[in-house]
């Protein structure tokens, strides 16, 4: 193939990522990983896709093409603690973002990621130590605000011998100093507040944070909470209706992990790469649902019923031309 081909594929699969078309890019980054198979930031991308659908395997191949191809670039350090994060292995985790940083050791989200690694192997000084020292290296003023969030997010895990929301307060303020109504920080802020009882000012930011996202982490059982416990008879009511909202999400979120699971113990079963895609339907992730047909359709290329689905869905998301040109 000639270089302007794979040049012209490279445009193809940005233009496919910026449209949202997931499974295209995925094609089209494979088709120009044959062609270019040296490229690591192809491979990388490649891993990125696989790792948010929890395909082990072909993340897998895609990091070590990557680390074959660029074995001192430290974005593929990020990406392999990534990997180990997907599958839990903290300690490998760890270790690969020492590995990144002994090439770039200013790197700020490189500690970040080795901060999350101490974090999940309950190694809490460390991983705050990692996380001022990310701050530190860091200048632009939404990388602080997300760096100060999960600061205030680790300064309220529960294992600390001492309490720290505080501390926990004053990090989530300065993230909103940074970028004001940021909903990751406002909702760190109401938990600080209201684990110190401070609870009007938490139900005020908890509010603030409703009003972006209710779903976005506890939310609807904090502030459903704080509602059950007014005078005002239709709080109380809106704290029945949140509580029964976290708790419908929090059984989603379990069925959910479990297909997911399924998926990662049984990669090469139609019926777990459907009972995932129906979950990426239901929960409005039509792209990913798309790429999980796509699948299917390799497992099972003359399924009627999946590719109906596969056209339907399509057709959801605007994709109308290519949906009628989609046959079994």
């Amino acid at each position: 193939i000639k270089p302007e081909n794979v040049e012209a594929l490279a445009m193809l699969s940005q233009l496919y990522h910026d449209v949202g078309y997931l499974d295209r890019e995925f094609e089209t980054l494979q088709s120009l990983l044959r062609y270019d198979p040296k490229s690591w930031t192809t491979a990388l991308r490649l891993a990125d896709i696989a790792m948010e659908l929890s395909w082990t395997k072909e993340a897998g191949e895609s990091l070590d093409r990557a680390k074959e191809a660029a074995p001192a670039e430290p974005r593929v350090y990020m990406s392999l603690a990534s990997f180990d994060l997907l599958q839990s292995k903290w300690k490998l985790m760890e270790q690969n973002a020492l590995e990144g940083l002994k090439l770039a050791p200013q790197n700020p989200a490189l500690k970040v990621v080795l901060a999350d690694a101490y974090r999940l192997q309950n190694r809490l000084p460390d991983a705050e130590q990692a996380m001022k020292e990310a701050i530190s290296l860091t200048a632009n003023k939404s990388s602080l605000a997300g760096y100060n969030s999960r600061l205030a997010h680790l300064y309220l895990e529960r294992d600390w011998k001492t309490d720290r929301s505080a501390e926990a307060e004053k990090a989530s303020s300065t993230a909103l100093l940074q970028i004001p109504n940021d909903l990751e920080a406002t909702y760190w802020l109401a938990r600080s507040q209201e684990l110190q009882g401070k609870l009007i000012a938490a139900q005020s930011n908890y509010e603030s944070v409703a009003n972006q996202d209710i779903q976005f982490e506890s939310t609807s059982f904090f502030l459903g909470h704080l509602y059950q416990k007014s005078k005002d008879a239709k709080k109380k009511t809106e704290g029945e209706r949140l509580i029964a909202v976290y708790n419908r999400e929090v059984e989603n979120s379990s069925a959910f992990n479990q297909a997911i699971q399924n998926l990662i113990e049984r990669p090469n079963d139609l019926s777990t790469h459907a009972a995932v895609a129906k979950w990426y339907l239901k929960l409005g992730r039509a792209p990913q649902a798309i790429i999980e047909f796509r699948r299917m359709l390799t497992m099972r290329p003359n399924d009627k019923e999946i590719t109906l689905i596969l056209n339907n869905t399509l057709k959801s998301v605007g994709r109308i031309s290519e949906a009628n040109h989609q046959h079994p």
